[in-house]
Protein backbone atom coordinates (compact mmCIF):
# COMPACT_ATOMS: atom_id res chain seq x y z
CA UNK A 1 0.00 0.00 0.00
CA UNK A 2 1.35 3.43 -0.81
CA UNK A 3 0.31 6.72 0.39
CA UNK A 4 0.37 9.91 -1.69
CA UNK A 5 1.05 12.23 0.76
CA UNK A 6 -0.69 15.98 -0.05
CA UNK A 7 2.17 18.90 0.87
CA UNK A 8 -0.35 19.69 3.85
CA UNK A 9 -0.18 16.80 5.09
CA UNK A 10 0.13 16.61 8.87
CA UNK A 11 2.45 13.74 8.50
CA UNK A 12 5.31 15.94 7.22
CA UNK A 13 5.28 17.45 11.26
CA UNK A 14 8.21 15.98 13.08
CA UNK A 15 6.03 14.85 16.17
CA UNK A 16 3.53 13.08 13.90
CA UNK A 17 3.55 9.35 13.60
CA UNK A 18 4.94 8.55 10.04
CA UNK A 19 3.25 5.09 10.12
CA UNK A 20 -0.04 6.67 11.37
CA UNK A 21 -2.91 5.53 8.86
CA UNK A 22 -4.95 8.31 10.11
CA UNK A 23 -3.33 10.48 7.30
CA UNK A 24 -6.19 11.61 4.78
CA UNK A 25 -4.14 11.41 1.86
CA UNK A 26 -4.70 9.18 -1.37
CA UNK A 27 -4.32 5.71 -1.37
CA UNK A 28 -2.97 3.56 -4.04
CA UNK A 29 -1.54 0.12 -4.47
CA UNK A 30 1.65 -1.02 -5.96
CA UNK A 31 1.63 -4.37 -8.06
CA UNK A 32 4.79 -5.95 -9.60
CA UNK A 33 3.24 -8.47 -11.98
CA UNK A 34 4.21 -9.66 -15.09
CA UNK A 35 7.84 -8.64 -14.58
CA UNK A 36 6.23 -4.82 -14.71
CA UNK A 37 5.14 -2.50 -11.68
CA UNK A 38 2.52 -0.25 -11.88
CA UNK A 39 0.62 1.84 -9.26
CA UNK A 40 -3.07 1.50 -8.90
CA UNK A 41 -5.39 4.40 -7.48
CA UNK A 42 -7.80 2.99 -4.60
CA UNK A 43 -10.13 5.89 -5.37
CA UNK A 44 -10.13 6.73 -1.84
CA UNK A 45 -8.25 8.28 1.06
CA UNK A 46 -9.64 6.01 3.58
CA UNK A 47 -7.35 3.50 4.83
CA UNK A 48 -9.49 0.49 5.43
CA UNK A 49 -11.21 0.84 2.04
CA UNK A 50 -8.13 1.14 0.39
CA UNK A 51 -6.98 -2.02 2.23
CA UNK A 52 -10.78 -3.82 0.82
CA UNK A 53 -9.45 -2.58 -2.71
CA UNK A 54 -6.48 -4.27 -2.23
CA UNK A 55 -8.12 -7.21 -1.17
CA UNK A 56 -10.44 -7.58 -4.45
CA UNK A 57 -7.31 -6.70 -6.33
CA UNK A 58 -5.40 -9.41 -4.66
CA UNK A 59 -8.37 -11.88 -5.01
CA UNK A 60 -8.70 -11.27 -8.40
CA UNK A 61 -4.78 -12.79 -9.50
CA UNK A 62 -5.01 -15.57 -6.87
CA UNK A 63 -5.74 -18.84 -8.50
CA UNK A 64 -7.69 -20.83 -6.30
CA UNK A 65 -10.34 -17.55 -6.03
CA UNK A 66 -10.03 -17.48 -9.89
CA UNK A 67 -11.16 -20.93 -10.33
CA UNK A 68 -13.92 -20.84 -7.21
CA UNK A 69 -15.05 -17.30 -9.52
CA UNK A 70 -15.26 -19.81 -12.50
CA UNK A 71 -17.12 -22.04 -10.59
CA UNK A 72 -19.62 -19.67 -9.03
CA UNK A 73 -20.15 -18.21 -13.02
CA UNK A 74 -20.63 -21.69 -14.09
CA UNK A 75 -23.71 -22.31 -11.54
CA UNK A 76 -24.88 -18.96 -12.37
CA UNK A 77 -25.07 -19.99 -15.95
CA UNK A 78 -27.17 -23.10 -15.00
CA UNK A 79 -29.50 -21.06 -13.18
CA UNK A 80 -30.30 -19.23 -15.78
CA UNK A 81 -30.06 -21.87 -18.84
CA UNK A 82 -32.68 -23.42 -15.87
CA UNK A 83 -34.73 -20.68 -16.11
CA UNK A 84 -34.96 -20.07 -19.54
CA UNK A 85 -36.36 -23.91 -20.00
CA UNK A 86 -38.94 -22.75 -18.02
CA UNK A 87 -40.25 -20.23 -19.82
CA UNK A 88 -43.95 -20.71 -20.96
CA UNK A 89 -44.93 -21.60 -24.57
CA UNK A 90 -46.97 -17.86 -25.34
CA UNK A 91 -43.53 -15.90 -24.11
CA UNK A 92 -41.30 -18.03 -25.80
CA UNK A 93 -43.20 -17.49 -29.21
CA UNK A 94 -43.91 -13.52 -28.56
CA UNK A 95 -39.66 -13.43 -27.64
CA UNK A 96 -39.21 -15.16 -31.01
CA UNK A 97 -41.12 -12.80 -33.09
CA UNK A 98 -39.42 -10.21 -31.47
CA UNK A 99 -36.03 -11.55 -32.60
CA UNK A 100 -36.54 -12.53 -36.11
CA UNK A 101 -35.86 -9.79 -38.55
CA UNK A 102 -38.38 -9.71 -41.44
CA UNK A 103 -37.58 -7.51 -44.44
CA UNK A 104 -41.53 -7.46 -45.38
CA UNK A 105 -44.97 -7.39 -44.43
CA UNK A 106 -45.26 -10.28 -45.84
CA UNK A 107 -42.63 -12.59 -44.22
CA UNK A 108 -43.79 -11.00 -40.37
CA UNK A 109 -47.24 -12.38 -41.50
CA UNK A 110 -45.47 -15.59 -41.82
CA UNK A 111 -43.59 -15.62 -38.92
CA UNK A 112 -46.54 -14.71 -37.12
CA UNK A 113 -48.75 -17.58 -38.20
CA UNK A 114 -46.33 -20.36 -37.39
CA UNK A 115 -45.92 -18.92 -33.68
CA UNK A 116 -49.87 -18.62 -33.76
CA UNK A 117 -50.09 -22.58 -34.96
CA UNK A 118 -47.05 -23.31 -32.00
CA UNK A 119 -48.40 -21.42 -29.21
CA UNK A 120 -52.24 -23.03 -30.44
CA UNK A 121 -50.74 -26.51 -30.18
CA UNK A 122 -49.19 -26.36 -27.61
CA UNK A 123 -52.24 -24.90 -25.80
CA UNK A 124 -54.21 -27.82 -27.35
CA UNK A 125 -51.67 -30.51 -26.07
CA UNK A 126 -51.29 -28.57 -22.63
CA UNK A 127 -47.76 -28.09 -22.89
CA UNK A 128 -46.94 -24.96 -21.11
CA UNK A 129 -43.17 -24.48 -20.76
CA UNK A 130 -40.72 -24.80 -23.29
CA UNK A 131 -39.44 -27.91 -21.63
CA UNK A 132 -42.23 -29.30 -22.35
CA UNK A 133 -41.84 -29.68 -26.64
CA UNK A 134 -39.89 -33.19 -26.92
CA UNK A 135 -39.35 -34.49 -30.22
CA UNK A 136 -41.65 -37.37 -30.03
CA UNK A 137 -44.31 -35.27 -29.68
CA UNK A 138 -43.41 -32.57 -32.45
CA UNK A 139 -42.90 -36.16 -34.32
CA UNK A 140 -46.74 -37.16 -33.64
CA UNK A 141 -47.71 -33.55 -34.29
CA UNK A 142 -45.87 -33.54 -37.89
CA UNK A 143 -47.97 -36.62 -38.72
CA UNK A 144 -51.04 -34.69 -38.28
CA UNK A 145 -50.32 -32.45 -40.56
CA UNK A 146 -52.85 -31.87 -44.03
CA UNK A 147 -54.74 -29.80 -45.61
CA UNK A 148 -58.46 -32.06 -44.52
CA UNK A 149 -56.73 -31.99 -40.97
CA UNK A 150 -58.79 -31.85 -37.69
CA UNK A 151 -57.26 -29.01 -36.07
CA UNK A 152 -57.11 -25.53 -37.99
CA UNK A 153 -53.39 -25.44 -36.59
CA UNK A 154 -52.44 -28.35 -38.58
CA UNK A 155 -53.59 -27.87 -41.65
CA UNK A 156 -50.53 -27.33 -43.74
CA UNK A 157 -50.18 -28.23 -47.61
CA UNK A 158 -47.64 -30.38 -48.23
CA UNK A 159 -45.26 -27.37 -49.77
CA UNK A 160 -45.70 -25.64 -47.08
CA UNK A 161 -45.33 -28.23 -44.50
CA UNK A 162 -41.06 -28.21 -45.36
CA UNK A 163 -41.19 -24.18 -44.39
CA UNK A 164 -42.84 -24.42 -41.77
CA UNK A 165 -40.68 -27.51 -40.58
CA UNK A 166 -38.03 -25.05 -40.73
CA UNK A 167 -39.29 -21.92 -38.57
CA UNK A 168 -40.50 -25.24 -35.98
CA UNK A 169 -36.67 -25.94 -35.86
CA UNK A 170 -35.63 -22.42 -35.34
CA UNK A 171 -38.34 -21.67 -32.87
CA UNK A 172 -37.16 -25.24 -31.00
CA UNK A 173 -33.59 -23.76 -31.37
Amino acid sequence: MIVRHSPKCRTKHPTYDQHSRKCNCRKALYIYEGGQDRTISAKTRSWEEAEKFAQREWDRRDPAKQYLQELEDHEAQKVELQKAKNITVSVATERWLRSVKTESVETAVIYKRAAWRIATWAADRGIETVRGIAADVVDEWRGTWDTTAEKRYSRIGPTSQSHFQGRLRRFCR
